[in-house]
């Protein structure tokens, strides 16, 4: 298991930041887990907003290039507020046919805390590649 300082934590909070990473790579197993915390200041220096979030992720190689995956995620934009919590459920397929090639299928079901926002079934497709 490796416990890693993330340094993205001080690029989206500033030096008021605490972040704090750990990932399990071995075997068929993947496991990934970060939590983030931090204040920024409001547009028109009106004061300051408090935020949290963390998520945990795992997946389990099913073969050499197909592997399902999961992840539950969860943000609160002010922690003052109750409200402003969003929370994410997804369930994917990643293939990787090549090393430096990956598609991912995923669903997410996104969870609002707030009346004023509905929630959300979303499908996405992913590519990412290397070149």
């Amino acid at each position: 298991i490796d416990v890693l300082k993330d340094a993205a934590a001080a690029s989206i909070y500033g030096s008021r930041a605490t972040n704090g990473v750990t990932c399990y790579d071995r075997g068929p197993l993947v496991v990934r887990a970060e939590y983030i915390c931090g204040t920024t200041g409001l547009p028109g220096g009106s004061g300051e907003l408090d935020s949290d979030g963390w998520y945990a992720a795992g997946g389990w190689r099913a073969t050499r290039t197909l592997m399902p995956v999961v992840r539950y995620d969860t943000f609160r934009e002010n922690t003052s507020a109750s409200d402003s919590r969003q929370t994410n459920y997804t369930a994917g397929l990643l293939w990787q046919p090549v090393k430096f090639l990956r598609c991912q299928l995923n669903y997410t079901y996104e969870d609002y805390a707030s009346r004023a926002a509905s929630n959300r079934n979303v499908v996405s497709l992913m590519f990412t590649g290397i070149f």
